[in-house]
């Protein structure tokens, strides 16, 4: 029988050391049986790395699977300097090209590459500074800490969601750091007594 794939929420709490290296984040996994390697992207999900993926994985030695780790980044960052000087794919070429990006003569792959990522952040910067000003300088992902008088005590958490409109509301949703998920309009906010930039 084939053993169930796992999933990242499978090895998360043995990860004992990670590394992203572009798009894929390779993980140091300690289980009870041993140490194993992953590699992990958003389109392969992640993957079991080691010696022969036909008959299976078997544990590894801290020292074995250090090596594999530092051979498979090794070997991925040399596929991405190969990658780099090569011509653009047509995927690139389409983006910059709707996107009137100026595209050379002699643009590189990686050059292509540089240049998408460096739009995509300056959209995600314009969001980020356009959600800033609809919902009073708040942001998804900022940290806060809030004092309540009933008890008085101080509960950080972070924003998870902000939602609404002018005519019902605007509304943050709050997952504290006890696990606890509330929802403030915005208009009747606790005391706010930290939060991120």
């Amino acid at each position: 029988m084939i053993p169930r794939k796992r999933t990242i929420e499978d090895i998360k709490d043995y990860i004992v050391f990670s590394e992203k290296v572009a798009h894929i984040t390779f993980h140091l996994v300690r289980m009870p049986e041993g140490y194993f390697v992953y590699s992990e992207s958003r389109d392969r999900g992640i993957e079991q790395i080691g010696d022969d993926p036909f008959i299976g994985f078997d544990p590894m030695t801290y020292d074995t699977a250090v090596q594999i780790l530092r051979e498979s980044i090794q070997k991925l960052e040399q596929i991405l300097e190969k990658k780099r000087s090569s011509v653009p794919t047509a995927k690139q070429i389409y983006y910059l090209f709707c996107h009137k990006i100026p595209i050379s003569i002699d643009l590189t792959w990686g050059e292509a590459s540089d240049l998408i990522d460096e739009h995509v952040n300056q959209e995600k910067q314009a969001q980020h500074q356009k959600q800033a000003e609809r919902f009073n300088g708040f942001t998804v992902g900022q940290k806060i800490t809030c004092q309540f008088s009933h008890p008085t005590r101080l509960e950080s958490g972070t924003i998870t969601k902000l939602t609404g409109n002018n005519r019902s509301g605007k509304y943050m949703y709050v997952k504290y750091d006890n696990g606890n998920t509330i929802r403030w309009p915005l208009d009747r906010l606790p005391r706010i007594v930290k939060h991120d930039e």
